[in-house]
């Protein structure tokens, strides 16, 4: 049985019950659904942005806000490997470097210094 006719060299051999994989991209090359980024991706500034936030809410003690956006931080990373913009390294490099960041933040920051009412009494 032949499931394509590119060259002569997919068909069937005789005496074999051998399937030909035809393959309309050569093997190794993924077509990507968006165009690539001209800047480099590492790390992901989207997935760098989202574990932030989700884990400032995990340690600021606010849990259903942190599960809720933890979810979303999960599937931000897991769309920008799905569409091509990064590799998976690149996700966990964002998602790193905003646990690092959170980590730095929430343990230089004390609230009600005078540092802390200057900078919120400007919003």
């Amino acid at each position: 049985m032949q499931v394509c006719s590119y060259p002569a060299t997919n068909t069937l051999q005789s005496r074999r019950e051998s399937l030909t994989i035809c393959a309309t991209e050569p093997v190794g090359v993924t077509k990507l659904l968006t165009a690539p980024s001209l800047d480099p991706s590492f790390p992901s500034d989207h997935a760098t942005a989202a574990f932030a936030i989700a884990l400032t809410f995990a340690c600021t003690g606010m849990p259903r806000r942190a599960a809720g956006f933890g979810v979303a931080a999960l599937v931000v990373a897991f769309s920008r490997v799905y569409i091509g913009t990064h590799y998976a390294s690149d996700v966990l490099g964002g998602a790193l470097t905003g646990a690092l960041a959170t980590a730095f933040v929430t343990t230089v920051y004390m609230r009600n210094t005078r540092f802390d009412r200057f900078i919120t009494g400007i919003f």
